[in-house]
């Protein structure tokens, strides 16, 4: 007759269920320890663990050479009863694993033991060690196990006292379950402590779960506190909507999405707030997995010890969920620590690996097992996809001012969003709703330039094309230079001209002249005419006597004004733009390696450059062909000069009945600069005199000019004219 299976042998349900299971065999296991060990008593039980008598030492000696203590306990039918007690749960426990290894659900437990290769006894240690922190009880139980009250975890020497018979069993059990090389500690569940008052006995050393081990063997998230400020899990929220990512990305995410299965090393490069994270975590979601991405500035600052725990922390995280990694920064990484990671990922295989670097960065001396490394560019979104972001993140605004936004600032989705938060929180300090157009463009301006700090300052833009006193020839080269911007898109995009001049989306100038003939005026009213802030660049904190440092100082210019489409202004630009000169020493050879740098970076930049410069011929060559408008400004002519005389005064200046624009247009030729000066001055002296601004106070302020400029005329040019001489 056939034997029926036994009914309790069935498949695990749960993550809860099976611990249960595990718990179940190790108190089967304890039961009949505890039995044993109270038969080797040979004085009253109430002073076991408190004091050792004679006939305890006598025991002792007598037992086996690194025998556990019950080794030589007779079986009787209690002990019997025990054994055949463990020995049944053991085998139903195991039977009931192989059902759920075969066709029950995904446990998290027999996960684990599956990709570290442990075994029944090393689950049966690892269920050791969690019991404590599971069921007090079990601290008072392993307590008493040691013959030592306050030893309330597990110690090695207790572990092969349990499951070893002889010194041949212990050596191989601390071996195999306890060694440097046992699945249990390679896998990073089980930590081993050293006593601190036996720091040199390996069998006093204590069993201590992974920090999260338990959380995860539990069905819930781990978290280990060696992660807690250097890394950070991501999970895709499925119920998050996607993200905006133009034809380009989106292709490029589908290719990696549907590539091998195998684990695959990606090297992100992108501007910060690009979407570096977004990008990987939704890519680690196609593989059903999480991301765990790493601030690699924390890392880097971390000292040894933290280190090798966060990298175990790591290497844990990445064995129970079959996570993806993120590390940015690797290639600025200290070569060892460089090393450990590469190393942990080859050991590993998480789906995904990725290491976000500015650079093309190859990690080199690679271990066996490492893919190579696949590069991925995150392009900044075009002014459509900045349109569909900014008005995901702020549904309630007009859809005016978001276009009018995103056509001028090219934000990354990160700082799209910090403005959108920021607009948000401008409207509601008003007291409105929604942001308006004013507050949205308002927080763009706030989060366009956040790091330029002494590199730049903001130029007014109080000047209009009136105030611009200019020949007619001039002024249509200004208006030259606005249409290139106005009409950009139309021309590069619309119409195709980028397809075949890519370095041609910039708009550089170049505004050469005497001091004083308008120069900044002039780039101003280009930066107002085109909707543009106008920066000017400070070249006293550009320029460093460092090797390599003025570069640095330049590309963090030209990488923020990029986001903000700003125009960048450099006023007296032949201090830096200067012609290159023949190598002699190491100090020509940078100089010339700045210079070639700003020509290549002045193409590339998608903005507005304008040059100003008080000696044209002392700028390179090489920037003449990257100029698309040269405006010569020099001294404006009679007629010129008064028109800026006419034109200087604000509405409320009191000018006297005397004021000439025409005589002084014809004593003085100077520039449209000398003339604001000379008519603060007067103004100032009319005001202190308490009189309206006349002739006088002109004429003696434009002496005072002419002194400081150095420039001598005849003394009858500074008198005040006849009644009778003065033009209408």
């Amino acid at each position: 007759m056939p034997e029926l299976p036994d009914p309790r042998c069935r498949v695990y349900e749960s993550d809860a269920e099976i611990l249960a299971g595990e718990l179940e065999r190790l108190d089967a296991l304890l039961r009949l320890r505890v039995a044993q060990l109270r038969r080797t008593f040979v004085d009253d039980p109430a002073y076991h663990g408190v004091v050792v008598s004679d006939r305890e030492v006598d025991a002792l000696l007598d037992r086996g050479v690194a025998a556990p203590p019950w080794a030589s306990v007779a079986i009787d039918d209690e002990l019997a009863a025990l054994a055949d007690a463990f020995a049944d749960r053991s085998e139903l426990h195991e039977a009931r694993v192989a059902l759920t290894l075969a066709g029950g659900p995904p446990l998290r437990l027999l996960g684990l033991a599956a990709g570290c290769g442990l075994g029944a006894l090393d689950r049966l240690v690892l269920t050791l060690a969690i019991a404590p922190a599971l069921d007090l009880r079990y601290e008072r139980v392993i307590g008493w196990l040691h013959d030592d009250a306050s030893r309330r975890r597990p110690s090695v020497g207790l572990v092969v006292d349990l499951l070893a018979a002889d010194l041949g069993d212990r050596l191989a059990c601390q071996a195999e379950l306890l060694g440097e090389d046992a699945p249990l500690l390679a896998a990073g569940a089980l930590e081993l402590l050293d006593d601190p008052d036996h720091p040199s006995s390996p069998l006093r050393r204590t069993l201590r779960p992974r920090p999260g081990v338990i959380a995860w063997l539990s069905g819930q998230i781990p978290r280990d506190p060696a992660l807690t400020g250097v890394a950070e899990r991501l999970a895709v929220d499925p119920d998050e909507p996607p993200p905006i990512w133009g034809s380009a990305l989106a292709g490029t995410f589908t290719g990696l999405a549907g590539g091998p299965a195998g684990p695959r090393l990606i090297r992100l490069s992108a501007p910060a707030g690009a979407g570096r994270r977004t990008f990987a975590a939704r890519l680690a979601a196609t593989r059903g997995a999480p991301l765990y991405w790493v601030d690699g500035e924390a890392a880097a600052a971390l000292d040894p010890a933290a280190f090798r725990g966060l990298l175990g922390a790591l290497r844990l995280a990445l064995r129970l969920e079959g996570a993806c990694l993120g590390w940015p920064g690797l290639d600025a990484a200290a070569p060892p620590r460089s090393a450990e990671v590469l190393e942990l990922c080859a050991a590993l295989h998480p789906p995904f690996t990725f290491f976000s670097a500015d650079r093309s960065w190859q990690p080199t001396r690679a271990p066996a097992g490492l893919p190579p490394v696949e590069p991925v560019a995150l392009p900044l979104p075009d002014a459509r996809e900045r349109s569909a972001l900014l008005r995901r993140a702020l549904p309630e605004a007009d859809d005016a001012a978001i276009d009018a936004a995103a056509g001028t600032f090219r934000f990354t989705p990160g700082r799209l969003r910090d403005a959108a938060a920021s607009a948000r929180g401008l409207a509601r300090a008003r007291g409105e709703a929604s942001p308006s157009r004013a507050d949205l463009l308002t927080a763009c301006r706030d989060h366009a330039i956040p790091r330029l700090g002494a590199l730049a300052t903001l130029v007014a833009a109080t000047y209009t094309w009136e105030d611009l006193v200019v020949p007619a020839d001039r002024r249509a080269l200004l208006d030259e230079l606005v249409r290139r911007v106005r009409h950009r898109d139309q021309v590069l995009d619309v119409w195709g001209f980028g397809a075949r001049h890519s370095a041609a989306r910039g708009v550089s100038a170049l505004f050469s002249g005497p001091p004083g003939t308008g120069k900044t005026m002039a780039a101003a009213v280009v930066a107002r005419e085109t909707g543009r802030d106008l920066y000017r660049i400070d070249l006293s904190q550009i320029v460093s006597k460092y090797i390599g440092e003025t570069e640095k100082h330049l590309e963090r210019v030209f990488a923020e004004a990029e986001a903000a489409d700003v125009a960048l202004f450099f006023d007296e630009a032949d201090a830096i733009f200067g012609k290159r000169s023949e190598i002699k020493d190491a100090h020509d050879r940078y100089a010339n390696i700045e210079v070639s740098y700003l020509l290549q970076r002045i193409e590339t930049y998608p903005g507005i450059v304008i040059l100003a410069s008080n000696f044209r011929k002392n700028l390179d060559e090489a920037f003449m062909r990257r100029l698309q408008v040269i405006v010569e400004l020099g001294l404006p002519g009679e007629e010129e000069r008064a028109t800026i005389w006419r034109g200087i005064w604000p509405a409320d200046a009191p000018l006297a009945d005397d004021f000439d624009a025409d005589e002084l247009a014809r004593r003085f030729e100077i520039s449209g600069g000398h003339i604001r000066n000379i008519a603060v001055a007067a103004a100032f002296a009319a005001a202190e005199a308490g009189t309206a601004i006349g002739m006088a106070e002109i004429l003696c302020a434009a002496q005072s000019e002419y002194r400081k400029i150095g420039k001598l005329v005849s003394a009858d040019r500074f008198q005040v004219p006849a009644p009778r001489e003065r033009r209408s």
